[in-house]
């Protein structure tokens, strides 16, 4: 089950063709999303962090975060760096995970629990779990990786990249172009026209 939390002000319109039964209009904006029991008594939840992509597991009480396994398809390594972050490589760029962190809430106050990644085979892939140190299985327990960087930007044609930089909240700008028709953020427009600019 998916459920918006968090829900912001104003709300969204897409007037999409010329048809106005496929319009839809009214849309809620939210802070974050969560799915429900993706395992028994775990919940994943997305949301956006100062610029930062997060997604964080709630493990409720008396569940088991033990079976909670990542696999990532196209990453041709998986490697654990000195400071405890997942390094993915692929074919297309990088994707870096940071070190996980892990709390609990109790009185008011949030409590640390030691976490970190864990590597394991399982027959030809390889998936990532978490080592867990002690905490109150009486308790919700909260462990969020973050989406820390990635490289992986360009569609199934020619891109090219001229220049890019980097303001000081860390955003990225990327000056190029592509003929690429599934370029992320090409409009109807620019593709009709063969490529974006």
């Amino acid at each position: 089950r998916l459920t918006g939390l968090d829900e912001l002000p104003g709300k969204s319109s897409y007037f999409t063709g010329n048809d106005a039964r496929q319009w839809i209009t009214d849309v809620p904006a939210w802070g974050a999303v969560k799915y429900e029991a993706v395992w028994p008594g775990v919940d994943l939840v997305w949301h956006g962090n100062q610029q930062q992509l997060e997604h964080g597991f709630v493990v409720a009480p008396g569940a088991d975060a033990a079976p909670i396994k990542l696999e990532f398809d196209g990453a041709r390594r998986l490697a654990i760096n000195r400071e405890g972050a997942l390094r993915l490589s692929a074919e297309t760029g990088e994707l870096r995970l940071l070190k996980p962190v892990a709390w609990q809430e109790a009185d008011g106050q949030r409590r640390p629990v030691r976490c970190e990644f864990r590597l394991r085979r399982s027959g030809a892939r390889t998936q990532v779990g978490f080592r867990l140190g002690a905490y109150d299985r009486r308790l919700p327990l909260v462990i969020d990786p973050v989406l820390a960087y990635s490289t992986f930007l360009g569609g199934n044609s020619s891109d090219t990249g001229q220049a890019v930089a980097v303001d000081k909240g860390g955003s990225v700008y990327v000056a190029g172009s592509t003929l690429s028709m599934n370029f992320p953020g090409a409009s109807p427009i620019q593709q009709s026209n063969g490529g974006a600019q």
